[in-house]
């Protein structure tokens, strides 16, 4: 979980995390209020697919350069 949360950080610090999301869902910061609970789920999806996409580049990287 450490790994993760390390690339993560690296990918999106942590104050563009929230905007991306809210962005994504064309939603704003007082609609999100309102939809918390609801909505977690979905928002923590987007942030393990961003992280699996961010692990499959990392890899084919790694792979190319040899």
């Amino acid at each position: 979980m450490a790994r993760c949360k390390r690339i993560q950080e690296k990918i999106l610090p942590k104050s563009a995390q929230k905007t991306f999301l809210l962005r994504k869902r064309k939603e704003n910061k007082c609609d999100l209020s309102q939809y918390v609970n609801t909505n977690e789920n979905y928002y923590q999806f987007d942030v393990v697919l961003i992280l699996l996409v961010s692990d499959f580049v990392i890899y084919v990287l790694e792979i190319h350069s040899g």
